[in-house]
């Protein structure tokens, strides 16, 4: 009777601690992982592009753009994040150029499937946007515990 009451008040307890100071933070990191995920595809599918009639340095570019965000895979949020900033910028010009020289059928649903990948993670960015700024105010809210027991640290947006 004891040891059911004890295990169902700590029960209460671990909802509640994870309800006030987790939860954003484990939120976060799904939306994050579900945007590398969609990034990675994006990656994979642009690597198969390459071999278009473009010119050498446009593809090393975007190739070193892409192992700079693979190699960033186990860094910080930030520095991920950065790297896949610099890697979107890249593409915004190497898109226009890409979809004048496509000639085949296999290439143009390819590219069609890249630019449906680059729309939802346009959407999952900003959904991370909302759940880092979720999270930063949880921290805020609660910054004795998270701060300076628990060791949280304030994460940055995408910027819009």
């Amino acid at each position: 009777m004891w040891l059911s009451l004890i295990l169902l008040i700590f029960a209460i307890a671990s909802y509640y601690i994870y309800g006030t100071y987790f939860k954003e933070y484990f939120e976060v990191k799904k939306v994050y992982n579900t945007l590398q995920n969609v990034l990675d595809t994006r990656d994979v599918l642009l690597l198969k592009l390459t071999g278009e009639k473009i010119s050498k340095k446009t593809i090393a570019n975007i190739v070193m753009l892409i192992d700079k965000r693979k190699e960033t895979k186990n860094s910080g949020y930030t520095v991920r994040m950065k790297a896949d900033v610099e890697l979107s910028n890249s593409l915004k010009d190497f898109y226009p150029k890409i979809s004048k020289v496509l000639n085949n059928d296999l290439s143009k649903e390819i590219f069609k499937r890249i630019i449906e990948l680059e729309k939802q993670a346009k959407k999952i960015r900003i959904s991370y946007n909302n759940a880092v700024e979720r999270y930063n105010n949880n921290l805020i809210l609660h910054k004795k515990v998270c701060m300076r027991i628990i060791h949280m640290k304030p994460l940055d947006t995408y910027k819009i």
